[in-house]
């Protein structure tokens, strides 16, 4: 087992506009390998592997993990209409070439975990965060008083589904969103720094934000551009983690586990681990999800999973599954191999990271560890 070429390339990042960086792994509860490198600021201060960053969507592979919770324990199913739980989704529309008309199929919980719900990435016109302190509850009733994009289950657009999905998880737990994964995910893996509203101590560490240029890859410091003002109460399943590198790993080993985290405690059964990385879309859907540049993968509830390893000759097997966020951060979680990792970094808008440096990283653990 030999990381060096990987150490060599994360000590390289800098050369390529990446500030700073951090990478874990770890195989069946123990950490075989960390490294940072670079500043964790504009200053040059050199990070220190306590740093706190905003997961953006790689909250989602959190959020699944507690919606596949509910329903390994029959509290919730993925055919179930969302408005069993959420009413005001019994009646959607859908705009089509201009028109609203009644949506032709009904939205279920399945829907919403595949993204095939038919939402997008867009509050409703007029809605804004420094008027409208929304909660997670009161997002989700603003999103289903929008017209689709399309009928439930018909195509693929990545979307506020898993905010929606927070919602669901909060009538059926009976918990606000954030209590509900610390009861039932943080404290029984031991994670104490991973929130949806960060704390001071959490912000005294947070590593700097910065800003992509692809052209010439440079990145430029900016003041952080995800100003949260006005989401006091909003819990987002889709995107408002903050957490750390050493927080977000110890989920991801339970994941690749067996769904056991090192501490003994179980977070899910074995049958939820096999439904949250089953390649769940169709022909159409996965076209649709082929344009977000997943080179090898398809889509199963909110995260990526491998299906063609040939592709890039990846030592990755079938069935690797993750996702990643809007910063640039990156999960690999391989139950085959009781074999996860977390890249993180904070940089906006970089599409090297989304279109090189993640495979390069993935790579690279799974060619110190000599897996072919």
């Amino acid at each position: 087992m030999g990381f060096e070429k990987l150490t060599a390339y994360l000590d390289g990042l800098k050369g390529f506009g990446i500030p700073g960086c951090d990478l874990v792994i770890m195989r069946d509860h123990e950490v075989i390998y960390r490294h940072f490198a670079g500043a964790r600021d504009e200053k040059g201060t050199p990070m220190n592997g306590r740093e706190t960053y905003r997961l953006f969507s790689a909250t989602k592979v959190q959020v699944s993990t507690a919606a596949n919770q509910l329903i390994s324990a029959g509290k919730l199913s993925l055919d179930d209409p969302v408005s069993k739980y959420l009413p005001e989704y019994a009646n959607l529309t859908v705009m089509e070439n201009g028109t609203v008309r009644p949506a032709k199929t009904v939205m279920t919980v399945g829907h919403l975990l595949t993204m095939t719900g038919g939402l997008d990435y867009d509050m409703p016109e007029g809605f804004s965060w420094k008027t409208n302190h929304a909660s997670t509850r009161e997002v989700a009733r603003l999103l289903a008083g929008k017209p689709l994009n399309f009928d439930p289950g018909t195509r693929y657009r990545y979307s506020y589904c898993l905010d929606v999905v927070g919602a669901v998880i909060e009538v059926v737990s009976g918990e606000k969103l954030g209590d509900y994964m610390k009861n039932h995910i943080w404290d029984p893996v031991g994670a104490t720094s991973s929130s949806f509203h960060e704390t001071k101590e959490q912000a005294a560490e947070r590593i700097s934000c910065y800003f992509y240029n692809d052209r010439d890859h440079t990145s430029r410091f900016v003041d952080d551009r995800y100003d949260r003002a006005g989401q006091e109460n909003f819990e987002s399943g889709g995107g408002g983690l903050v957490s750390t590198v050493d927080d977000y790993i110890r989920v991801m080993d339970a994941l690749a586990c067996g769904g056991v985290a090192k501490t003994g405690n179980r977070i899910l059964d074995a049958a939820g681990i096999e439904r949250m990385r089953k390649p769940m879309l169709g022909e159409v859907q996965k076209r649709d999800f082929d344009r977000l540049g997943k080179i090898g993968y398809s889509y199963g509830l909110a995260v990526r999973t491998l299906v063609d390893k040939e592709i890039r000759k990846t030592g990755a097997p079938i069935g690797e599954f993750g996702w990643d966020g809007a910063a640039g951060v990156f999960t690999v979680i391989d139950p085959e191999h009781k074999l996860s990792m977390f890249y993180a970094q904070m940089v906006h808008g970089c599409g090297y990271a989304f279109n090189v440096v993640h495979y390069d990283v993935r790579d690279l653990m799974y060619e110190g560890l000599g897996i072919h």
